[in-house]
């Protein structure tokens, strides 16, 4: 009788770290991806003041970017129109980080908004914490 409480103890103690252990890492990837939205959304919002200061052009040339070329995987113009909450927003810049974990990409729209796009749910904005 000992031995199998003591094995039902270290299978419960067991048990208890694997879920520990999944726990944390579910919270370590999620975070790291919301963490990632949150500084890729200040390099988009300084993309857009660089096209602002270049004087809006209709279609925005990224080459004249320097800072947001070397890496053309990452960020490319973006021409799509996302309606959120009966808001339509023309997106501007995006960005495909690998942080996203092919979970979305981040847009910028030409008045400001960042929005996630998220790959299985519907666009929304994201907001900045100052």
């Amino acid at each position: 009788m000992k031995t199998s409480r003591r094995s039902i103890g270290r299978l419960t103690a067991l048990a208890v770290f694997v879920v520990l252990g999944l726990v944390w890492l579910t919270v370590y990837i999620l975070s790291g991806v919301s963490e990632a939205i949150t500084l890729d959304g200040y390099i988009l919002k300084d993309l857009r003041k660089e096209w602002l200061l270049e004087g809006s052009p209709e279609i925005p040339h990224l080459e004249k970017y320097p800072a947001y070329v070397a890496d053309p995987n990452r960020f490319f113009v973006s021409t799509n129109v996302y309606t959120i909450n009966d808001h339509t927003f023309q997106s501007l810049f995006g960005m495909n980080d690998p942080r996203f974990e092919g979970k979305g990409i981040l847009t910028i729209s030409k008045d400001g908004e960042l929005i996630w796009v998220d790959s299985t749910k519907p666009p929304k904005l994201i907001k900045l914490k100052r």
